[in-house]
């Protein structure tokens, strides 16, 4: 149970990076090869639903960020997430910022298990790679430090996979369950 709130804490970590960084919503691409999610490769053989975002602020905001995030579920609750994110930039402070954002609020979820990440910062890009195992999670423990997140969880403090796709559309990703 611990473990699903720690899921949605990254989501919504995430959700503020992307729809904190600009007033802009807007999600436009002109080809394929500029759709940073084509470059991201998970294996969701088995996976219950795949969402993916694709975000261009290059104009704006001088970056670009692809992410799929790839849910497994036992019926409608979620037992892991594994994702990718990927931002992309010629301005190195960007790059470094997200990179900085990215370990220090990845570094705290971890604390309640379940929780292994990857960020790294070359040839123009910010990637971060994780996975979220909530039967391994301390779901009770992060709902004491981070109570706000129960307003993402059903009543048996887990999450389910329309809380899941919610968010990720809310940030303008594509899900599509399989």
């Amino acid at each position: 149970m611990k473990k699903r709130n720690l899921l949605l804490y990254i989501i919504l970590i995430l959700l503020f990076v992307i729809s904190g960084c600009s007033d802009d919503n807007s999600n436009t691409q002109t080809n394929n090869d500029q759709i940073l999610s084509n470059q991201i490769e998970i294996d969701d053989k088995k996976a219950t639903m795949v969402c993916t975002l694709d975000m261009d602020k290059k104009e704006n905001e001088g970056y670009t960020l692809g992410a799929k995030y790839v849910i497994f579920s036992d019926k409608d609750i979620v037992t892991k997430v594994n994702s990718q994110e990927i931002v992309q930039s010629s301005n190195r402070e960007l790059l470094e910022t997200f990179e900085q954002y990215f370990q220090e609020n990845y570094g705290i979820v971890s604390n309640y298990g379940g929780y292994e990440y990857e960020i790294t910062n070359e040839n123009g890009q910010v990637k971060s790679v994780v996975s979220i195992d909530y039967t391994k999670m301390d779901i009770e423990n992060y709902i004491n430090n981070y109570p706000d997140i129960k307003a993402y969880l059903d009543d048996n403090n887990q999450v389910t996979i329309n809380a899941l796709k919610d968010n990720y559309e809310s940030l303008g990703a594509t899900c599509n369950r399989k």
